[in-house]
């Protein structure tokens, strides 16, 4: 940072206007509390306000004495009036013997040689009235006490306030600002995202200002892609209901003529009942995938995992893919660049139940793409999709064609290719793609993309991950 940059900075600007408050607030204490003690010094030395306020304490005593009956040794009660008083020190003697010292907690706690004492010299005292007698009372009264203390703390408060509105006067740019900002705010939380906030200056407060700026861009931008968003949901929304609604209608259709039994043997009343279990079937199908869109369009940003190799995550999933679109009854043809089967896999027990031999890997002089290139992905995700692909292939591929499974890689992504020949091309299962779109927003969630191309009988998905940055830099300082 630059001396200019820091000289603007909130904080040196306000480091300046709290030493200049604190300088002028400790000076008006000192001078204010130099003034006011000789004041209150030059009061209190009066021998009359110190005799007036003798009087006025000896007199609560001897009120308080006659109405409560206290002699001269109720420690007690001497002791209770004494704390009222707060500012007193009171001792009684009784035939020049002392009953009662404030400063002692009892009676046995007076020492003895101190209990006779010649005090007429020494000390005013007072004649009091006990229900014993008559006692001698001297007081030791700090009676401005309490008001070099309510000085204290008027004087303290004094340079507070002082302090504070220095503060406030030098900050009082930043608050103006402040409270603009606050305004300009509002305005945008009433929904005006298209008013620009105001920047103003190179301080802190500026820097928030154009932070909060790009916020309004950015939520603006957000705004308008979830609008988009909304208005796909629909479009998607209609069409699902659309669909939902032919094997919907044909269901209630046959439900009503098994209802009336316009059937005209039990054989046609089962083949209805078939066609109810079909059309059931094919509306458990559409509401799941209307359910899958909207788990995976509402999930927040989900986090990657840590990055692997592109064979450590998609070796094992396409060796089961492929074994299992076998066991379905397909032939399935692997083109994998840099795919290389371990010779020591073929002599394993399980091998043969996960890869079957008849499965076709071609393989290219470029096993760097398969060890060294990294991807980031989520496994939940890659697994559904995956699903999700074979059980289409399943439903909708001919089985006398070869599935195809190839991939191909450039310098930002690695990528999967799958590709079948339909059994019906002129059959539309679904008009929405919703599965397809459940597997685009998966992809997209993880960085990815999602391709779907169709040449007549042909039907192809593309997967396309991108290659992780971290690995690539861990490889160019290796």
């Amino acid at each position: 940072m630059h001396m200019n940059d820091r000289q603007d900075s909130i904080y040196f600007r306000l480091f300046r206007v709290l030493i200049l408050a604190a300088v002028v607030s400790a000076a008006c204490f000192m001078i204010l509390n130099t003034v006011v003690e000789k004041r209150i010094d030059r009061y209190v030395s009066n021998p009359d306000y110190r005799e007036q306020e003798n009087n006025a304490r000896i007199e609560s005593l001897q009120d308080y004495v006659r109405r409560n009956g206290i002699s001269t040794g109720d420690w007690e009660a001497l002791d209770e009036w004494v704390k009222k008083q707060a500012v007193l020190s009171l001792q009684v003697y009784r035939n020049s013997i002392l009953m009662y010292d404030s400063n002692y907690t009892g009676e046995e706690d007076i020492w003895e040689g101190y209990s006779q004492s010649n005090y007429f010299d020494l000390e005013s005292y007072y004649v009091v009235e006990f229900k014993d007698g008559d006692a001698d009372v001297i007081l030791f009264g700090f009676y401005a006490y309490q008001y070099y203390n309510y000085a204290l703390i008027a004087e303290v408060l004094f340079s507070c306030l002082l302090f504070l509105c220095i503060v406030m006067l030098g900050i009082r740019k930043m608050m103006n600002y402040i409270r603009l900002l606050s305004r300009e705010i509002e305005i945008l939380e009433g929904g005006n995202l298209d008013y620009t906030i105001t920047v103003k200056g190179r301080d802190e407060l500026a820097a928030l200002a154009r932070g909060l700026d790009h916020m309004r861009q950015s939520f603006k931008k957000q705004v308008e892609q979830e609008a988009l968003l909304t208005q796909a949901n629909r479009k998607m929304i209609t069409e699902m209901s659309h669909d939902l609604r032919t094997p919907l209608t044909a269901l209630l259709l046959y439900a009503k003529v098994l209802q009336q039994h316009k059937y005209r043997n039990e054989e046609q009343m089962w083949e209805y009942v078939d066609r109810i279990e079909l059309k059931a079937n094919q509306i458990k199908k559409l509401s799941d995938n209307i359910f899958e869109y909207a788990l995976i369009t509402g999930e927040e940003k989900i986090r990657l995992e840590e990055p692997e190799t592109f064979r450590t995550v998609f070796y094992d999933l396409l060796s089961e893919t492929s074994a299992y679109l076998e066991q379905k009854g397909f032939q399935v043809q692997m083109d994998l660049d840099g795919m290389e089967l371990e010779d020591e896999a073929d002599d394993a027990a399980g091998q043969d139940q996960v890869m079957s031999g008849e499965t076709a890997f071609e393989t290219r002089n470029c096993p760097e793409i398969w060890q060294k290139r990294y991807v980031c992905i989520y496994s939940d995700y890659v697994t559904r999709i995956f699903d999700n692909i074979t059980s289409n292939i399943i439903k909708y591929a001919n089985r006398s064609q070869s599935v195809r499974i190839r991939t191909e890689f450039d310098s930002h992504s690695g990528k999967l290719i799958f590709e079948n020949n339909k059994s019906n091309p002129e059959k539309k299962e679904e008009s929405t793609n919703i599965g397809i779109q459940n597997m685009k927003n998966m992809m997209r969630k993880m960085n990815g993309g999602c391709e779907v191309e169709q040449d007549g009988e042909l039907f192809r998905i593309i997967l396309s991950f991108a290659w992780s940055e971290k690995m690539h830099e861990k490889e160019g300082a290796s």
